[in-house]
């Protein structure tokens, strides 16, 4: 499935899709394009290219589920913008590729390093955010754009699932050598955080809504987002429980004692889910709300833009992004 991945990628290629031109912006997922497209200079000098867009018309556009066996063997979208951002320029399209920052410099932070950008070459990041979602929701809130929606109400549950996500980054990493020892594969012993949330029944709606009510009351702190992770019984070996935990232990002491703010380590979709449960709404009409608040001049201080628009008069580019500022250059 990556090879076919990678010949859809060289169709567009050899079909003139791309333009030398043009710089190309390698983004991961939908929302990151549509705020880049929504940004750029209309006609101007930049084409966007989004890895879930390609990997759905790969697997065909009636492909609707992105979890399904035929996605996960294309391989992980952060890992596919480096290798497009990379193809497209070996082939002299000159190409940037953006990735969500994800959990690895809170990682890195916690384990004693600095708090610092993973961003490389012609690699940026969404840092201090860890995703798009993440760098958005904080600025528009600030900025009471947001429509009134309350992104607060289930702030307890992202962080404590947060700690359960960056616990489990550094207990992989502790316990390697004895995960691999049980199977080779360390499918055994490694919590599946995807698997805590409740799947959406639409023939059953007065199910799931309960469930889901049963999700939000189980993950308001560390100790009952544990207790489930335990349930699911994935835990062969006690001893690899208790050092799971207290990676998460490490990781809550080490953010209550830090200045990180919440987007700097709270995951995207995990604030998505409960601000569209909360607030009782749809993520169509969520994403727009999103979208309809954004331009260049909101998000021009952060860390991620600043580095591409330095990156871009280093390498004596035009502008890229519609702003308000016409300070010569």
């Amino acid at each position: 499935m990556k090879s076919a991945f990678f010949d859809k990628l060289n169709s567009r290629i050899v079909m003139g899709e791309y333009r030398s031109a043009k710089l190309i912006i390698v983004v991961e997922g939908i929302i990151d394009g549509e705020v880049f497209g929504k940004i750029r200079i209309p006609g101007g000098p930049v084409d966007i290219e989004t890895i879930e867009s390609l990997i759905k018309d790969t697997i065909g556009r009636k492909e609707s589920r992105v979890e399904t066996k035929e996605r996960r063997r294309v391989g992980s979208a952060k890992n596919l913008v480096f290798e497009v951002t990379q193809r497209l320029n070996e082939n002299g399209f000159n190409a940037i590729g953006i990735q969500d920052e994800d959990l690895v410099s809170v990682t890195r932070f916690i384990r004693g390093h600095k708090f610092e950008s993973s961003s490389r070459q012609t690699i940026f990041t969404t840092f201090p955010s860890t995703d798009m979602e993440n760098i958005l929701y904080p600025v528009l809130s600030g900025l009471d754009k947001l429509g009134g929606l309350n992104i607060e109400k289930g702030m307890p549950n992202c962080k404590s699932l947060a700690m359960s996500r960056i616990g489990l980054k550094i207990y992989e990493k502790k316990e390697r050598n004895k995960l691999r020892r049980y199977n080779g594969k360390e499918a055994k012993n490694i919590p599946r955080l995807k698997m805590l949330f409740p799947k959406w029944e639409p023939k059953d709606r007065n199910k799931s809504k309960i469930s889901q009510i049963k999700f939000v009351e189980n993950t308001g702190n560390l100790e009952s987002i544990i207790r489930l992770i335990d349930s699911q019984e994935v835990f062969s070996d006690s001893d690899l429980l208790t050092s799971y935990v207290e990676c998460c232990k490490l990781a809550l002491q080490k953010t209550e004692q830090s200045e990180l703010e919440w987007f700097n380590f709270v995951r995207g979709h995990d604030l998505e889910w409960f601000i569209r449960f909360h607030n009782e709404i749809g993520k169509k009409r969520l994403r727009e709300i999103l979208l309809s608040g954004i331009n260049f001049d909101i998000l021009s201080d952060h860390q991620l833009f600043q580095s591409v628009e330095e990156w871009r008069k280093n390498n004596h580019l035009p502008r890229l992004f519609v702003s308000s500022n016409t300070e010569e250059e």
